[in-house]
């Protein structure tokens, strides 16, 4: 049933590879690795924030440790024609479901 998508069933992640380790934080926000590569999702974090400042350990951290994890994200921001360059510091991966 690979491509076959409809009410109730939801697209493979990776059909063609095997995946080797899980770890999934909350709803929204896990990650798994396969043999070729590593996927990262969390939902309320920029891609590349993601990507380069989260990894696996992190994740396995989260869940087995309980702790959270806050990155920084730049942003740019426009208010009456005016650019604002600003930085957050924002909760990334956290196990508590606040949202």
């Amino acid at each position: 049933m690979t491509g076959r998508t409809g009410r109730g069933r939801e697209p493979e992640e990776s059909p063609d590879e095997v995946i080797e380790s899980f770890v999934g934080v909350r709803s929204k926000c896990y990650t798994f690795k396969t043999k070729n590569n590593v996927v990262k999702k969390a939902k309320g974090v920029s891609k590349v924030v993601v990507k380069k400042n989260i990894s696996l350990d992190d994740y396995k951290i989260c869940v087995l440790k309980d702790t959270s994890k806050n990155v920084k994200i730049n942003a740019i921001r426009t208010l009456k024609l005016t650019n604002y360059s600003l930085t957050q510091d924002k909760l990334a991966l956290s196990n508590k479901d606040v949202r």
